[in-house]
């Protein structure tokens, strides 16, 4: 599982920018935290730490519920959870909510009203998890379900009212099998197979010391591919050609990867393009790494949707899958931005 987390850390890293509304020194930036079911580790905005201090202990699902040791999300988020051994008791307290749970026991105390839980906690090769969305629902921890990875996305805010989520309202069904991806930042939009489930947003604070955005959108990242949405901003007076370069998009002689630009690829008419790179793994025949980014200017910044596959046997298997073929035929086809998009630049 671990090579989950390391692909999209890796994506990340490679980006140069966050959304505008994510700006460095903003009140309304709050903290997100991604986990998965049998993962040990979490990203902490953009950080990989391990979930407990054991580095042994990850979610797991329970009578369909994600249960989870919670100290170490709720210690990032702020709060506190202390554990009574003699009343196998735990409580939870983050902003002005205070939750106490009992160990197999489904009655718990919500700022001191009782309520039910659908599962009880439990203790579990020795350690004590908890019921994850209850917890959420009642600390103001907002949750968001990926079912197809079994991602989790969580934030927080101290003041959500004015905090800005991640999550759920950037995406819509148009269709039985369509979803609509609108990027709250650089303003563009993509549809995606509802059958990957939606697509989700990683924030990383550190890209904000050195740019305007930071955060990498997920629309895929199964069996060896990933495809990704990037937002990168330009430093002003930088052509494209100094950001391909600046980037390492560029040959040791000077030619572009990309060749010329491309034509009638986007129906909006937008310039865009074509990045393609491929190696060999010598020590597997058959396998290597295949990556292709349309890479579309716009004002001020430089959108890129990437596919990034890691062949385990032979390209042509990996051309017919779904991440390659959706790429090409779905997501570059419906690429838009919406009105608007660019004016800053």
């Amino acid at each position: 599982m671990r090579k989950w987390l390391c692909s999209i850390v890796a994506a990340v890293l490679l980006l140069t920018g966050s959304q505008a509304a994510f700006a460095a020194g903003s009140d309304s930036v709050g903290k997100q935290i991604i986990l998965q079911v049998n993962n040990t580790e979490m990203i902490v905005n953009g950080t990989i730490m391990d979930l407990d201090a054991s580095g042994k202990v990850s979610p797991i699902i329970r009578q369909g519920r994600t249960l989870l040791p919670i100290a170490s999300v709720v210690r990032e988020f702020g709060g506190t959870a202390s554990w009574d051994g003699s009343e196998r008791k735990v409580e939870i307290k983050l902003g002005a909510n205070h939750v106490v749970l009992w160990i197999d026991k489904k009655q718990a105390l919500v700022n001191g009203k009782s309520t039910t839980l659908d599962v009880a906690p439990a203790v579990v090769n020795g350690k004590t998890m908890v019921p994850l969305r209850f917890v959420s629902e009642n600390t103001g921890i907002k949750l968001f379900w990926h079912g197809k990875n079994q991602v989790i996305s969580l934030f927080y805010h101290e003041n959500p009212d004015s905090a800005f989520w991640f999550e759920g309202d950037h995406v819509k069904r148009i269709s039985d099998t369509r979803g609509l991806y609108t990027d709250g930042g650089a303003f563009y939009s993509v549809e995606y197979p509802v059958e990957w489930g939606d697509p989700y947003v990683i924030f990383d604070e550190e890209g904000l010391e050195y740019d305007e955005y930071s955060y990498l959108t997920v629309f895929y990242d199964l069996d060896g591919a990933m495809i990704t949405g990037q937002v990168h901003s330009l430093q002003p007076g930088e052509t494209m050609a100094q950001f391909l370069e600046s980037t390492g998009r560029v040959s040791e002689e000077g030619d572009l990867y990309y060749g010329e630009v491309v034509e009638d690829v986007l129906s909006s008419g937008e310039e865009a393009y074509f990045y393609f790179y491929g190696e060999d793994f010598e020590d597997n025949p058959g396998a290597g790494l295949f990556i292709a980014e349309l890479i579309v200017p716009k004002g001020n910044y430089v959108v890129i949707l990437q596919l990034h596959g890691d062949i385990e046997e032979d390209f042509e298997k990996f051309e017919s899958s779904s991440a390659f073929r959706q790429f090409f035929e779905q997501l570059i086809p419906s690429f838009t931005f919406e009105e608007g998009a660019g004016a800053a630049g």
